[in-house]
């Protein structure tokens, strides 16, 4: 996939919802900075100068056209974040899934043809929960990693993945880009890297390699649908210190990985348990954590 070097000059309108949360408030901020008129969706309150905010639930069609009205893209972030209880399943896909859908269907009827979402490395499944599925085919992971789910919350962001398709391929969006993000930690600022799991299973991203990433897909020319691994520059320990190559070796063989294939000079010179390398090619991504 070539690089894309064309770069959308003109400042555009556009909506963020979950701008009250932490991937959202980079993003705002971040597309405020670059000269964009940004509207906020959240059901709850933010300080963000500049941000012309809406509250309510993304699940009320109404209130959510109302909202894309007028804008020339949206960031789609809210969601109920991670893997829930069993109990709290129902509201998982109700607010996921439903909510997803209700944003894109109010995006065709008000003619917005751009979106940009968040959806998950879980859409792999066992970045979740390993029990639950086999041993990868590779490491590091990548965008042609199997697709499995093995809980409502990656459920909801494959779902949602084959929904945005969907709309895209009926000629109601232009572009719609899926962000899997993984695990997104603050390091800096909050003082902590991912949680220490001894598993090559698992990676970091920074939030503000997220946002960068968000920032490049909205900036883009980019049409049809894509899916990207958002991955950070390193793998990280709970002191946002680098695992060495041995230990690495060592989780692989307490996981039962030893001798599956590693491709992209994992472990020795490619650090992270998941590929970016899509993303650098398609939009020019660097993470800098």
């Amino acid at each position: 996939m070539a690089l894309v070097r064309s770069r959308r000059q003109r400042s555009m309108k556009l909506l963020v919802t979950g701008a009250a949360g932490l991937i959202g408030g980079h993003v705002s901020r971040e597309m405020l900075a670059r000269g964009h008129t940004v509207r906020g969706f959240d059901a709850l309150e933010a300080d963000i100068p500049g941000v012309e905010w809406m509250h309510g639930d993304l699940r009320d069609l109404e209130l959510m056209e109302a909202a894309v009205d007028g804008m020339d893209a949206v960031c789609h972030l809210a969601a109920i974040p991670n893997s829930r209880p069993r109990e709290q399943w129902p509201d998982v896909v109700d607010v996921n899934w439903r909510g997803t859908y209700i944003v894109m269907e109010a995006m065709a009827r008000r003619g917005v043809r751009r979106v940009v979402f968040a959806s998950s490395a879980c859409v792999l499944g066992g970045v979740c929960n390993v029990k639950y599925r086999p041993k990868p085919a590779y490491l590091p992971f990548d965008e042609d990693s199997v697709v499995e789910t093995d809980e409502p919350y990656s459920l909801s962001k494959m779902v949602n993945e084959q929904t945005a398709r969907m709309f895209q391929l009926h000629g109601l969006f232009d572009t719609a880009i899926a962000m899997r993000f993984w695990n997104v930690r603050d390091a800096v600022t909050r003082g902590v890297g991912i949680l220490h799991v001894p598993s090559v299973l698992f990676a970091a991203v920074h939030p503000h390699d997220v946002t960068q990433a968000i920032r490049l897909a909205l900036e883009s020319d980019l049409v049809g649908f894509h899916a990207f691994a958002v991955a950070g520059k390193n793998r990280y320990n709970a002191d946002g210190t680098l695992e060495t190559v041995e230990q690495t070796r060592e989780y692989m063989r307490k996981d039962g990985l030893a001798g599956i294939e590693l491709r992209d000079g994992f472990p020795e010179t490619f650090r992270s348990s998941a590929s970016h390398r899509r993303l650098t090619e398609a939009l020019g991504y660097e993470p800098q954590y």
